[in-house]
Parts: structure tokens; C-alpha cells; sequence
């Protein structure tokens, strides 16, 4: 199954682990935060954010839950998109195929 594009307005779903800051994300759920699986996220953004001391591409996000106008980030390979929003970020936008049609001049 391919993987749907991400942008502004997709939602989709990660463990609760993977979210920083993780201090939210242990005051909501202090028990379960390590195996639990967040549904319902909001993506407001896309950046570079420092995680486990390397720059990394994440999405920034909403959780419905924690409604304190937070702003999340999670690396994108961790986050799964279950609506894709009308517009995905240019570098996930679906690969087109560029077909060459050949002119007058060139078939001869």
C-alpha cells in the first residue's frame, strides 16, 4: 500500500513516544504514553527541529487532546497520514510521468 502525501490539514495517527515536547505528551497520559497510538493529529506544518541531536525533517501538528495551542513536532517517518489534505508539501507530492510527444520536425 503506498503512503499518502502529507500537508497542511492532513490528519493521521503516531505512538504518543514519538511526539516532542514530550513533557505534554507525559502529563496527558502517564502510563501509557509509550505504546499508546495518538489518532486524530492535525498537521499545521512542516520543518527542520532538532530531535535525538540530529536536524531533522518533522511535521508539526495539533493534538486534539491537548488543547493548549501547543505545536508538536514528530519526524515524518514515524507519523501516518489517514487523510491527505487537498494540498501535500511539494516534496510529497505524487510523481507525474512527463510523456515526450514528438513534433513535426522531430519524426522526420
Amino acid at each position: 500500500m503506498a503512503r499518502l502525501p502529507a500537508g497542511i490539514g492532513a490528519i493521521g495517527s503516531a505512538k504518543a513516544r514519538f511526539f516532542h515536547p514530550s513533557n505534554k505528551i507525559r502529563e496527558q497520559w502517564p502510563n501509557r504514553h509509550d505504546s499508546m497510538r495518538v489518532a486524530g493529529v492535525l498537521v499545521i506544518g512542516k520543518g527542520l527541529h532538532s530531535v535525538r541531536h540530529k536536524e531533522q525533517m518533522c511535521y508539526e501538528c495539533r493534538i486534539p487532546e491537548i488543547d493548549d495551542n501547543t505545536i508538536f513536532h514528530i519526524v515524518c517517518k514515524h507519523f501516518k497520514v489517514h487523510t491527505p489534505p487537498s494540498t501535500p508539501f511539494e516534496d510529497e507530492s505524487p510523481l507525474t510521468t512527463v510523456l515526450h510527444v514528438p513534433t513535426e520536425s522531430e519524426g522526420e
